[in-house]
């Protein structure tokens, strides 16, 4: 007879942990419900727009693979077909939000089996609400996906490292009745090996994903590869070669990308955006995970700290607890008496299987943090020997792996340091919430302020002039106004790609030029980014013109005023 396992205030926890999260995301999806953008996310809503040849093309000279704008693109055709006023900027929103759902999924199922329900609740939390991660829950760009990829892939490569007979890990002793439940019965569908092929075949399979979604997606799941290799070199080298027919299969299955890949590096060598690394920049990765988002500076500063000391502190004891439990044989003997085979003889297989999974606890914790660190460190290698290439944001790829691995460790904690467990859950939760809370007001705040945005653009008609002192305005704004309104960028030159994408732009230079449009009887608007706005507008009032300023708006990230100008 089947018993009911009686829930742990562990347990509890982690389902209040889990259905905390689902609220959140709740509440991301109805925060997508509004068309405000800022420039990078106007490349995807720009590509979607066009033929899916075009799109790969496009990506093809852009710095990214293309496989998420053909999620959004697919996803928001099938919603067109559905009904043709779906408006395009909210289901690619709404598409962000979807792999935190998917990683749910894995929460409940792959991650509870094998870790236990709490794991499960506090990593699902963690990539919802930590620091950073929150706003890319609604962010029109791949790194959702990318995270989901890559954590899909980490989570697999442990599923086929420890998969034996179909045996999923016990945490602890507590939990070796389930596992026995659960999987000390016969595999009825799958042997060890059918099991184990259907892992690798997910770990190729998502590795492959996340190399086409987003490069430092791919360095992470090259990590993730990594720790597989180590996992057989320490405790199956005979599977070494299974590991290579991975390798060799996601070699095989990225070719087709590697000649688009090389094109793109060197493009970026000759002219790219970002700014040069220093060392400094270390500890600015460390805030970007950590600071939280109170308003008081020297608080976030403290907190953040705080946070990073708590993770190093979960990370090191939850390496030499396992260290120690493989060591234990007191307690592998109490298990052994403690859990019987029906035949009424020790059931030894648990304890070898508890003393082999030890050692593979370790190492997956500490890989969960090597996804991370390898990341950061070719990113910074790259940056050094080539050209800057790295920002902060090219880390929520390995987000997932990282934070699993805290999970993992503050449960095993609960154990038995069930205190210290508690104060550093409740201090991420302070953390979590009051990060989600000022992403979530600062994207109602956003939402408000677009309303005004929208009916200040909607004065301008399609035969009107609008001239811009910043080209990432002019193009965002001008995907809200009607097409023919001619577009220009006083005194610069607009992007050629994201004309390609949305639409030609023009360029004004000469304030006679203005004269003679507004003497012609055409409406001329300006719209104003930073301070250099005050010096143009000085300008062109010193050269004849007069300038009428109707009100300062939000843009999604861009403040700008609007002047009429007439002669």
């Amino acid at each position: 007879m089947n018993q009911i396992k009686k829930l742990t205030g562990r347990d509890i926890l982690g389902y209040l942990l889990l259905g905390l999260s689902v609220i959140m995301l709740g509440k991301s999806l109805t925060l997508c419900f509004s068309s405000d953008i800022w420039y990078d996310e106007l490349f995807t809503v720009g590509m979607i727009e066009h033929s899916y040849g075009d799109l790969i093309a496009f990506t093809a000279r852009d710095v990214h693979p293309p496989l998420y704008y053909c999620i959004v693109k697919i996803l928001i055709d099938l919603c067109k077909l559905i009904s043709v006023q779906a408006n395009p900027v909210v289901i690619a929103k709404i598409v962000s939000v979807l792999p935190y759902f998917i990683l749910l999924i894995y929460s409940v199922s792959f991650i509870r089996k094998r870790f236990g329900i709490f794991t499960g609740g506090i990593f699902l939390f963690c990539v919802t609400a930590m620091p950073q991660l929150s706003a890319y829950t609604v962010e029109v760009r791949m790194y959702s996906w990318a995270l989901l990829f890559v954590t899909a892939a980490f989570l697999h490569a442990y599923g086929t490292i420890t998969v034996q007979n179909g045996e999923p890990a016990a945490q602890t002793a507590d939990d070796l009745a389930t596992v026995r439940s659960a999987a000390g019965r016969k595999l009825t569908t799958y042997t060890r090996a059918h099991t184990r092929k259907i892992h690798a075949a997910a770990l190729v399979g998502y590795g492959l994903a996340a190399a086409y979604t987003q490069y430092f997606a791919c360095v992470a799941v090259i990590m993730v590869y990594f720790y597989a290799l180590i996992v057989f070199i320490i405790r199956d080298r005979q599977r070494i070669k299974e590991w290579l027919v991975w390798a060799a299969v996601s070699v095989i299955g990225y070719a087709p990308w590697l000649y688009t890949l090389f094109a793109q590096i060197t493009a970026v060598n000759e002219n790219y955006w970002i700014l040069p690394l220093t060392w400094r920049s270390l500890g600015g990765c460390v805030k970007f995970l950590m600071k939280p988002a109170f308003t008081n500076e020297v608080l976030s500063t403290i907190l953040a700290v705080i946070m990073f000391i708590l993770y190093a502190a979960v990370f090191v004891y939850g390496a030499i607890k396992l260290y120690h439990m493989r060591r234990q044989k007191e307690r592998n003997e109490i298990n052994t008496e403690k859990y019987r085979c029906q035949d009424g003889k020790k059931s030894e297989k648990y304890n070898r299987y508890s003393e082999r999974t030890d050692i593979e606890r370790i190492i997956f914790i500490a890989a969960g943090v090597g996804v991370l660190a390898g990341l950061v460190l070719f990113g910074f290698a790259a940056s050094m020997i080539v050209r800057p290439i790295f920002v902060y944001r090219y880390m929520i790829p390995a987000l997932g792996c990282f934070w699993l691995s805290f999970a993992v460790g503050l449960g095993h904690m609960f154990v038995d340091r069930k205190a210290a467990a508690l104060i550093i859950t409740s201090f991420v939760l302070v953390i979590g919430l009051r990060d989600y809370r000022a992403f979530m007001g600062e994207e109602e705040y956003k939402i408000l302020l677009m309303e005004q945005t929208k009916e200040a653009l909607s004065s301008i008609a399609a035969e009107d002039i609008v001239i811009y002192n910043f080209d990432q305005v002019q193009a965002v704004t001008s995907y809200y106004l009607d097409r023919e309104t001619s577009s220009y960028l006083w005194c610069g030159t607009p992007e050629t790609l994201i004309q390609e994408i949305i639409r030609p732009y023009d360029t004004v230079e000469e304030t006679q030029t203005i004269a003679e449009w507004c003497e012609d009887g055409r409406t001329v608007w300006f719209v104003g980014s930073f301070n250099s706005r005050d010096d143009i507008v000085e300008q062109w009032s010193a050269e004849g013109m007069k300038i009428e300023e109707t009100g300062s708006y939000l843009l999604e990230r861009y403040w700008f005023n609007l002047y009429k100008v007439s002669r």
